[in-house]
């Protein structure tokens, strides 16, 4: 019974991954992510750093690429270009009003074996947080959170046939 359970499993795992899309040429086997450049005063200390690493780490653990920094097949390039906090407004009701923390990126994507792959894309994201709760105390959380969803846009823009 056990052997089956582990046989349904492993089928359902590999299926769950399929649906994923990812479309890689076979020819491409090598990648390489520069760090991102900071071009805003206002983002946190070594979030080009984070930014950076979350993109190495995504194509690694969810490609079959493997990271080179001598004539790779494909390349990222970026820049953070912005980071504010905006007032969002109130929410319905007697709830507190809340904040927006956004971050804008910049990538450019170099496929050196295909030219008509490479792409140059702006991505944006956003996240709210109560009004009342003082940024410091929940920075590091939102902006592991913000990263993460522009890693995802990123992989999915370059590597998925959705």
């Amino acid at each position: 019974m056990t052997r089956y359970l582990i046989w349904i499993s492993v089928l359902c795992f590999t299926a769950c991954y399929s649906f994923k899309g990812i479309t890689i040429p076979p020819e491409v086997n090598t990648f390489y992510v520069e760090n991102f450049q900071l071009r805003t005063s206002s983002a946190p200390a070594a979030i080009e750093i984070e930014l950076s690493e979350a993109l190495r780490r995504k194509v690694r653990e969810e490609s079959r690429l493997r990271a080179s920094e001598t004539n790779p097949d494909v390349e990222f390039f970026g820049n953070i270009t912005g980071y504010r906090v905006e007032f969002a407004g109130a929410q319905q009701g007697d709830q507190a009003a809340l904040n927006r923390l956004l971050l804008n990126v910049s990538v450019t994507y170099t496929d050196n074996l295909d030219d008509e792959n490479s792409y140059t894309k702006n991505y944006s994201q956003i996240t709210t947080f109560s009004a009342n709760v003082d940024l410091s105390d929940v920075e590091e959380g939102l902006v592991t959170t913000l990263i993460d969803e522009i890693t995802e846009q990123i992989f999915n823009d370059t590597y998925t046939d959705w």
